[in-house]
């Protein structure tokens, strides 16, 4: 991460059919406050709605990350898969995008 210490990190979801109230909710009320509280460098997170429906995803997470961002992606990885960071069937998980950005 040359040149600077922030990063966004760029999440682009979709619900599963039919389950879009359930993914909502879980998004908002779970899975957000369970990221900001377990990774203290995660200074912020907002979702967003696609304007566009023509797109291929609805929604979007944008996580804001102090420090080394690879580290935090890889420990929120690794904290799903150790069942410490709750996840969702309600998540369409086939079509979900993941990019970084680093401030200039």
């Amino acid at each position: 991460m040359r040149g600077s210490s922030r990063s966004i990190y760029f999440v682009c979801t979709n619900p599963v059919g039919g389950r879009e109230e359930e993914y909502n909710h879980w998004y908002d009320k779970v899975h957000l406050p369970e990221i900001l509280a377990m990774f203290p460098n995660i200074v912020s997170a907002k979702r967003y709605t696609a304007a566009d429906t023509s797109g291929t995803h609805a929604y979007s997470a944008v996580y804001e990350i102090e420090g080394d961002a690879p580290a935090t992606i890889g420990a929120i990885g690794k904290a799903m898969a150790s069942g410490a960071l709750s996840v969702s069937d309600v998540v369409d998980s086939t079509s979900t995008v993941r990019t970084v950005w680093v401030e200039r």
